[in-house]
């Protein structure tokens, strides 16, 4: 099931000790800063987390900040509203508001740079930026919060999900729409739905959620793709040429062969967008396209030189919107084959950026 409350597994009072903490060391560091004075109030309604009063070169300033253990676009959105509430409500001048979480991503990083809003997580990134401050730190990694919620969220039976969307980014989805679509469940069809709303890649209206930045998203998968392989199997067959293109079309020709045979990877970018050229077939296949391909094209497994690479997926994902790419012969679609070649080297990292370009941009070039 994917999580949505992923954190650097801090209550919400740890959390408030370590962002003053963590505020307190950075400001020391800056010998023209005095008189620091913190107020925390979390639980007090209509006041921020944390206040401070000091003086910046002779200069008062107030300090208000928002202390969040979810930090995903969406919820940083919110604290900034937030924020320029508190902020607008104040009589001096003189203020500056800033966001505090466990751990900023880089999209939520450029979000409050845009709102000249500054921020500090746990982990060591920071901006402050007033007065005759500056101060700066990016980069510092993030080892359990991101990877661990991008896993989830391109785990296989979420990625389903991801699937159903990415097919038509403009369609809106009811939930249980969603759900039977992708063949999972309404928990985990809403699970997906609030991480792509958190990372504001959704958005959501009256006729449901549909895609805002399928880019973003396709990117974000492609970082973490993992291929859904139970078993990959190097086979020889003595067939070449015209022989072997009439073996495996009898392959194909069987009732039903594409639901059980695909051709994959670089075999499919030859159908779908051509561009690199490599020896050999590549294929998906589940254990009936198995026993199938082996008898109809003569194969032999090898430990080495083989010309047919199959790979036995460990569900039907990879099926999921097959394309039929010639009379009887099918292929993976364009988003599988995208994200296979994604992972094939560097040639097939070409092959995958000309098939975006040739199939999946085209399709969304309308989009925002």
């Amino acid at each position: 099931m994917l999580k949505h409350n992923i954190s650097l597994k801090l209550s919400g009072a740890e959390l408030i000790n370590a962002a003053q903490d963590r505020l307190l060391e950075l400001l020391g560091d800056i010998p023209f800063v005095t008189h620091v004075t913190l107020e925390c109030h979390p639980t007090t309604q209509n006041r921020a987390d944390l206040t401070v009063t000091l003086q910046a070169a002779g200069s008062h300033w107030i300090l208000v900040f928002e202390v969040k253990q979810l930090s995903q676009p969406r919820h940083v959105r919110e604290a900034v509203y937030q924020l320029r509430r508190r902020l607008n409500s104040l009589p001096d001048r003189q203020t500056y508001g800033l966001f505090i979480a466990p751990y900023l991503s880089e999209e939520s990083i450029a979000l409050l740079r845009g709102e000249s809003i500054g921020y500090l997580d746990l982990v060591g990134n920071c901006f402050l930026s007033f007065d005759s401050i500056y101060i700066e730190r990016r980069g510092a990694p993030n080892s359990s919060i991101r990877r661990k919620t991008l896993r989830e969220l391109f785990a296989p039976k979420a990625s389903r999900v991801l699937r159903v969307l990415l097919e038509d980014p403009t369609r809106p989805w009811r939930v249980t729409e969603l759900a039977q679509a992708a063949n999972v469940s309404l928990g985990q069809a809403s699970n997906v739905r609030r991480a792509l709303l958190d990372r504001e890649w959704a958005l959501v209206d009256s006729s449901g959620v549909s895609l805002k930045n399928p880019n973003a998203l396709l990117d974000a998968w492609r970082g973490e793709y993992k291929p859904p392989i139970l078993r990959e199997t190097h086979y020889y067959t003595l067939l070449h040429g015209a022989a072997l293109e009439s073996s495996i079309r009898e392959a194909f020709a069987t009732p039903g062969a594409d639901q059980h045979v695909l051709f994959s990877s670089f075999s499919a970018a030859r159908w779908l967008a051509p561009f690199a050229r490599v020896p050999g077939q590549f294929l998906y296949a589940d254990v009936k396209g198995e026993e199938l391909l082996k008898s109809t094209l003569q194969l032999d497994s090898v430990p080495r030189g083989a010309n047919i690479l199959l790979s036995i997926p460990k569900d039907d994902s990879a099926f999921m919107y097959r394309r039929q790419v010639a009379d009887g012969l099918w292929s993976t679609g364009p988003l599988q084959t995208y994200l296979d070649l994604s992972i094939a080297g560097d040639r097939g990292l070409e092959a995958a950026d000309h098939l975006r370009r040739e199939t999946l941009d085209r399709k969304w070039h309308r989009l925002p």
